[in-house]
């Protein structure tokens, strides 16, 4: 059940406004997209890991007290940015690759 409240508007007017709660008398509630998008980067790693949708929906869980159907949301977007990932070109990867190896030589150059 809802909980209602007041808000007050100009000119006096007034009206009753109920929030949506869950089963379990808490309401609802949002979250930022700051906290969406470092959600998904943190299912994003997860999956990089092999981890198991079961195990993200109960890192979700256990974590953001998220339920199923929402740890699902999270997991759909952060395939689709490893899709993205996944589609690099043949030149763009050779790249990235190259970088990577001039900074492990950088860093084998500095060590003792």
């Amino acid at each position: 059940m809802a909980t209602p409240f007041l808000l007050l508007l100009p000119l006096g007017q007034i009206f009753i406004v109920e929030v949506a709660k869950a089963k379990d008398g808490t309401p609802f509630t949002k979250s930022t997209a700051a906290v969406v998008e470092q959600r998904v980067a943190t299912i994003y790693g997860l999956l990089s890991q092999a981890a198991s949708r079961t195990e993200i929906i109960e890192y979700c869980r256990e974590n953001w007290d998220i339920r199923q159907g929402q740890a699902d949301v999270y997991i759909a977007k952060a395939r689709e940015l490893l899709e993205q990932d996944c589609q690099l070109s043949r030149q763009q990867f050779l790249a990235e690759c190259l970088q990577r190896l001039r900074k492990y030589e950088a860093a084998a150059e500095r060590r003792p």
